[in-house]
């Protein structure tokens, strides 16, 4: 089992799929799309079996109730982790707002999901 996507509300989509790639280096997916009115959101990928959805936060009344699902759509989202090789970590670091070095390792005891180093 893998996970295939996950819905982040944003106030604005194209900025937001345009920030995931310029600092995280997700290709974006739909995105001219969703920019020509074709593609109701455009999404970013984190690998070949997954990818994050930027659903416009103007539409979350519209995703409530086509889902049936009110007062669920339109969240904020806490964080969430993406794992990934020391070279995509220095990769990213570079990439960082601000200056290189930004970004600093985390300690080892966190709880994470994946075992290992």
């Amino acid at each position: 089992m893998r996970a295939d996507h996950v819905v982040f509300h944003v106030a604005d989509p194209i900025l937001s799929a345009e920030w995931f790639q310029r600092v995280i280096g997700l290709e974006p997916v739909r995105l001219e799309e969703y920019k020509r009115g074709e593609a109701t959101f455009p999404s970013v990928r984190i690998n070949d079996d997954s990818i994050i959805d930027l659903s416009p936060l103007s539409a979350s009344d519209d995703l409530a109730q086509a889902t049936h699902s009110p007062g669920s759509v339109g969240h904020r989202v806490n964080h969430f982790c993406l794992a990934m090789t020391r070279e995509e970590y220095d990769a990213l670091d570079s990439r960082a707002p601000g200056r290189p070095g930004h970004l600093r390792p985390r300690p080892a005891d966190l709880w994470r999901t994946r075992m290992g180093p």
